[in-house]
């Protein structure tokens, strides 16, 4: 701030505002709070004689109960490990892949891998296999019929029909 802008003798002035301003709020608090203001300058914080003393010899003389004990530590500490088990198994469970694969993608492996595999496990699986037969042959006509029969033939070859042992 400026010299310019401040007024002259302000801070001879200062101290009587101040002053003034204190001697309004105590008469103000007189006449809005008069039992207030009749306490200035008293001790509001008494106590009866020999109080603490008194107090000393209640607290000495005062017979603790039995306390029943709580084991809330140990039940907590339970809680605790049930919930980060539980945890642990849902997030475990929810992240793995699945590892069981389709019957299909099994007997496509096979199919594939026909010289990896034995013939003593291909019988068996043949065994325990029961085809779906969901679609309605009847509704299927000759021809078409014989298109896939044809489309079967032309993949298959004469040379893997060679290797098979009876």
């Amino acid at each position: 701030m400026s010299k310019d802008l401040m007024p002259t003798d302000y801070f001879k002035n200062l101290k009587s505002k101040i002053l003034n301003e204190v001697l309004s709020l105590e008469d103000e608090l007189g006449s809005n709070a008069p039992i207030l203001y009749n306490l200035k300058g008293k001790n509001s914080y008494l106590t009866p004689n020999n109080y603490f003393e008194d107090n000393l010899l209640k607290i000495k003389s005062f017979k603790a109960r039995p306390t029943r004990v709580l084991y809330f530590k140990v039940a907590s500490i339970a809680a605790m490990l049930l919930v980060l088990v539980t945890a642990f198994w849902h997030v475990t469970n929810s992240t793995l892949p699945e590892t069981s694969l389709a019957e299909n993608e099994i007997l496509d492996y096979y199919i594939g891998n026909d010289e990896d595999i034995d013939s003593d496990i291909l019988l068996e699986i043949s065994e325990n296999y029961e085809p779906d037969f969901d679609i309605e042959l009847a509704n299927v006509s000759d021809e078409e019929l014989d298109i896939y029969i044809e489309s079967i033939l032309d993949d298959l070859n004469i040379n893997d029909f060679a290797t098979i042992d009876y």
